[in-house]
């Protein structure tokens, strides 16, 4: 199944060029295509559904193993392109206190598969075509800078992995609905404005906490696409450098 548009660019690593708003779109297609009501109701996107309509749709095969640590950090998941494999560890599946963590693995790994199934992937030094990619607890954590190709290639599965689990329509929605119902906000809906009142601070903690629960992912993860979303006020004071004393 092709997902990507026939003008998407690569580098000559196999990466897709491609901005966040097309993955959006990429990850909104597939809920619309999955079942269209989702995107009407507030809640959790039944994540383990959509993998095994990837499954079936795509003919990908899914397995669950008992996956070892690579440098004392545990893998969680990984996938074979050639082979239409995608592996989760089973410990992982099992542990009811890792449900968010599951949660977005899964997500995680359908994002490699629509993004980075088309081209070969070469991510090393050896120029040799990747078999297979191992996502670890610390590969699929965020980062701010994005230096190898493997950078990037992380960075779009998780952009698409919060935007599967949390559509921006949505998130919207039931940010105002915690403001509206649960503040007893009334002004400026859909925007949270953060300073150093500690009110404010309990009330942004408490948002983002309802947030994670409305829609099964961690704080990290809410808290992250509440910023990325563009929904984020931050006019905290910043601390002042030691050089302004010096």
């Amino acid at each position: 199944m092709k997902y990507l548009s026939s003008t998407i660019r690569y580098t000559s690593k196999g990466v897709p060029v491609i901005e966040n708003a097309a993955i959006e779109k990429l990850a909104e297609r597939l809920l619309c295509e999955f079942n269209p009501s989702l995107l009407n109701a507030v809640g959790e996107i039944p994540i383990v559904d959509i993998l095994k309509y990837i499954k079936e749709k795509d003919n990908l095969v899914i397995n669950y193993d008992h996956m070892e640590s690579v440098n004392n950090v545990k893998i969680l998941g990984r996938i074979n392109i050639s082979q239409r494999l995608i592996c989760f560890d089973e410990d992982l599946a099992n542990d009811n206190q890792k449900r968010t963590i599951f949660r977005f693995t899964i997500a995680h790994e359908i994002g490699h598969w629509i993004l980075h199934s088309e081209k070969p992937l070469i991510l090393d030094r050896t120029q040799k075509i990747l078999r297979e990619l191992v996502d670890t607890e610390n590969s699929i954590m965020p980062k701010k800078t994005f230096i190898t190709s493997r950078d990037w290639v992380e960075h779009h599965a998780n952009v698409f992995a919060a935007a599967l689990l949390m559509p921006s329509k949505l998130y919207k929605q039931a940010l105002v609905n915690i403001q509206y119902n649960d503040l007893g906000i009334r002004n400026r809906l859909g925007i949270i404005y953060l300073d150093d009142n500690d009110y404010n601070r309990k009330d942004y903690n408490n948002t983002i906490s309802q947030l994670s629960v409305t829609f099964g992912v961690s704080f990290t993860s809410a808290k992250i696409r509440l910023e990325t979303l563009g929904l984020l006020c931050d006019e905290r004071r910043k601390p002042t450098h030691i050089s302004k004393y010096v």
